[in-house]
C-alpha cells in the first residue's frame, strides 16, 4: 500500500502545476501532511489527508497490507457490537446474543437457567408405578401390609410432597413423628426413582432412646458420647491432660502427655550413696553385712521388668564381687550388697557400678564410679629438713592426685613453707638463684613472685588412715616467717619477680638502693614495659630496676616523648634477693641528673 501511495501522489504531483499550491515535495517521495490530499474522482470535494503528528519525533512509522483486498477498519463501532467476519469474509459489527451477551465495557453475562436441563411437567405417578418403585420397603404402613390404601399415601401426596415432606408421609400428615407414623429421607434419583431411608416411628418419637434423644423430629447425642475417653483403648482419667499436651500411644493405651515425651524406658536416676572420690586403703572398702552399699533407683516409665548391678574397675587386678551382676528385686528401686566390695590395689583407679534395666526391647544403663585417692599435704611447719610422717600429718591435707595447684599458708615466725605428695607424680622443680641452678629457675610461686624452695631428701613413707602406704616427696621453703599468702606450684619452672621504680640518692646500684626506692613503687610481673610517675627532690635521682633475663629496654618522657638522659654506666647488673629467698640478676637504670621534678616516664 505504501508504494501504491508513493506511486499516485509521484503522479498526482507531475500531473498537477506547482503554481496551483497543490502541494510541493520536500525530497523525492517526501510530502508535507498538511498539503497532501487524496480526492474522488467523481466527487472532487471528498477528500483523504494523512496527519502524523502523533509519530514520535525522529521515527518513521511503516503499514504493511497483506496481499488480499478489503476495507481498513477504523475505531467506529456501534456500543456493545463486536467484529464478526461474514460470509463474505468482511467484518462487520454484530451485537451479542443468545445465552451469552456481553456489555461495552467487555462484561459477559449467561441467562438464567441456561446451564440447567430441569425437567417439567412430569406425568404424575400412578398407583402401580409407585407400588413398584416402593415393592421393596415393607411394614412402612400402618396396616403394615405394604399395600396402598386409602387411609395411607395417595398419589396426590407424592405430587404434591416437598422434601421435608417426604420425612413424615406415613399415618398423619402434621410433620411430626407420632405411635404409627414412619419418618422417611426420600431422595428423586436421577433416574426417576425414589430413594426411601426409613425409621421407626418408634425411635422417631419424643422420647429418650440411650445416648440418642428425640424432639420434635430433631435428634440430639448425649455431650459425654463425644468425649475421647469413651474410646476404649483412651484413657485419660488414670492421667488427667494438661494444657498443651497430646495424646500418645504409652503401648497399650492413648494417654494425655508433653509433646516431645517418650515412654521408652529409661533410667531417671541412680545412685550408690557414696562420695565420688574417696581416700585409697587396703583390702576391704565395704564390708557385708556391717558397711554395705545400697543402691537406689528410680525410672521414667517404670518399673522395669528386671535390673541389675554390675561391679568393675580399672585396676588390672581388682577382685569383683563372688557374684556379679548383683540382680535386684522388684521394684527394682533399692538394692543393699550382700558381699564384700575391695579396694582398687593402687590409688588413682576406680570401682564403677552399672545399673542395667530392661523392659521389654529397651535396656538403658547408668553407672556411678567411685574413684581413690591419696592426700597431698601443705602447710607451715617450723623446720626446714628431716620431715617424719607425724610432722606431714599434723598439717592440711586434700584428697587429689593434682600436685600442681593453690594453697594458702601463714608462715609465721621460725614456721617455712612445705608442700608434700605422692612420690609417683611429676617432680616440681627446686632452686634459690637464676644464674647459679641448673634449671634456672622453680617451680614455687609465693605471694606473686617466685619463691626458693628445695626438696628434702629423706626418703619418707606415709600409712594413711585407710591403711594405704606409700612415699611421699617433701619441698620446703629456704626463708621463714614469709607471712599468710598464696602457694602456687608448677611442674616447670616459673619465674615471676619484682619490678622495682622510683627515686635515690644513690649514684651506684646495689640491693639496697634498689628495694628502698622512694615515692615510687613495685610489682610482681614479668613486663618490663610501663608507665610510671616519679618526682625526685634534692640529691635524689630517677631508678627502674627489674631481673636481667627480661632484656634491656628504652627510657623516655612521657609527655614530651623525649629521651631520658640517663647515667653514662646504665644499665648496671646487680644481684637481688627477693623476700621469698630467690636470687638473680637485675639491670637498674638511673638518671643522667638529679631533682628533675614531676615527670611521667615510659619504658619500652
Amino acid at each position: 500500500m505504501k508504494k501504491l501511495l508513493i506511486y499516485l501522489l509521484s503522479i498526482f504531483c507531475i500531473l498537477s502545476p506547482v503554481t496551483q499550491g497543490a502541494f510541493v515535495p520536500i525530497s523525492p517521495q517526501q510530502f508535507n501532511d498538511a498539503t497532501f490530499r487524496i480526492f474522488d474522482n467523481t466527487d472532487p470535494t471528498k477528500r483523504l489527508a494523512f496527519e502524523v503528528s502523533g509519530i514520535s519525533t525522529g521515527t518513521t512509522r511503516t503499514f504493511t497490507l497483506p496481499d488480499a483486498s478489503g476495507m481498513l477498519l477504523l475505531t467506529d463501532l456501534t456500543s456493545g457490537y463486536l467484529w464478526v467476519g461474514s460470509v463474505s469474509n468482511i467484518a462487520a459489527g454484530v451485537a451479542m446474543s443468545g445465552d451469552v451477551t456481553i456489555s461495552n465495557t467487555g462484561v459477559a453475562t449467561v441467562a438464567d437457567d441456561s446451564h440447567n436441563h430441569i425437567i417439567t411437567n412430569i406425568d404424575p405417578f400412578t398407583e402401580a408405578q409407585l407400588e413398584t418403585q416402593l415393592s421393596d420397603v415393607t411394614n412402612v404402613f400402618t396396616n403394615n401390609d405394604g399395600a396402598l390404601e386409602d387411609d395411607d399415601v395417595t398419589l396426590a401426596d407424592v405430587q404434591s410432597a416437598t422434601s421435608s415432606d417426604f420425612h413424615n408421609i406415613g399415618g398423619t400428615d402434621d410433620d411430626v413423628p407420632e405411635s404409627g407414623d414412619f419418618g422417611a429421607a426420600a431422595d428423586l434419583e436421577a433416574d426417576g426413582s425414589l430413594s426411601v431411608d426409613v425409621i421407626a416411628a418408634a425411635e422417631m418419637a419424643d422420647a429418650d432412646h440411650g445416648e440418642v434423644s428425640w424432639s420434635g423430629g430433631v435428634a440430639s447425642i448425649d455431650a459425654d458420647v463425644v468425649e475421647v475417653d469413651r474410646l476404649s483403648d483412651v484413657d485419660t482419667v488414670a492421667d488427667a491432660p494438661a494444657r498443651d499436651e497430646v495424646l500418645k500411644w504409652n503401648g497399650s493405651n492413648w494417654v494425655p502427655a508433653a509433646y516431645g515425651y517418650t515412654f521408652e524406658l529409661t533410667i531417671a536416676s541412680f545412685s550408690d550413696n557414696e562420695n565420688a572420690t574417696q581416700l585409697i586403703g587396703s583390702g576391704v572398702w565395704r564390708a557385708y553385712p556391717g558397711d554395705v552399699i545400697t543402691f537406689d533407683a528410680t525410672y521414667n516409665n517404670g518399673p522395669p521388668d528386671s535390673a541389675s548391678i554390675a561391679i568393675t574397675s580399672d585396676d588390672g587386678s581388682y577382685t569383683p564381687w563372688g557374684t556379679d551382676p548383683l540382680v535386684m528385686d522388684s521394684p527394682y528401686a533399692q538394692k543393699s550388697t550382700t558381699e564384700n566390695t575391695n579396694y582398687p590395689t593402687v590409688k588413682d583407679k576406680y570401682v564403677r557400678f552399672t545399673l542395667t534395666a530392661v523392659a521389654g526391647g529397651d535396656s538403658p544403663t547408668d553407672a556411678e564410679t567411685v574413684t581413690f585417692r591419696n592426700y597431698i599435704w601443705y602447710g607451715d611447719p617450723a623446720k626446714a629438713s628431716g620431715f617424719t610422717e607425724s610432722d606431714v600429718e599434723g598439717e592440711t591435707s586434700i584428697l587429689s592426685n593434682d600436685q600442681t595447684r593453690s594453697v594458702t599458708i601463714n608462715a609465721g615466725a621460725g614456721e617455712y613453707l612445705m608442700f608434700a605428695f605422692p612420690a609417683t607424680y611429676t617432680s616440681l622443680p627446686v632452686g634459690t638463684d637464676y644464674e647459679t641452678d641448673g634449671d634456672n629457675g622453680t617451680g614455687f610461686v609465693f605471694n606473686g613472685i617466685t619463691c626458693a624452695c628445695i626438696e628434702d631428701t629423706t626418703t619418707l613413707s606415709i600409712t594413711n588412715s585407710a591403711g594405704y602406704t606409700e612415699n611421699y616427696k617433701v619441698y620446703v621453703s629456704t626463708t621463714a616467717e614469709l607471712g599468710n599468702h598464696t602457694l602456687t606450684t608448677y611442674t616447670s619452672t616459673t619465674e615471676i619477680n619484682t619490678i622495682y621504680w622510683g627515686e635515690h640518692t644513690g649514684t651506684d646500684a646495689n640491693e639496697a638502693v634498689i628495694e628502698g626506692m622512694n615515692g615510687g613503687g613495685s610489682a610482681g610481673s614479668n613486663d618490663n614495659t610501663r608507665t610510671f610517675s616519679v618526682a625526685p627532690g634534692a640529691e635524689e635521682y630517677i631508678w627502674f630496676a627489674y631481673p636481667k633475663r627480661l632484656g634491656t629496654v628504652s627510657i623516655r618522657d612521657d609527655d614530651t616523648k623525649l629521651p631520658l638522659d640517663l647515667y653514662a654506666s646504665s644499665p648496671q647488673t646487680v644481684s637481688v634477693t627477693n623476700s621469698n629467698g630467690w636470687s638473680e640478676d637485675y639491670y637498674a637504670y638511673r638518671s643522667k641528673y638529679a631533682n628533675l621534678g614531676s615527670i611521667n616516664i615510659e619504658t619500652y
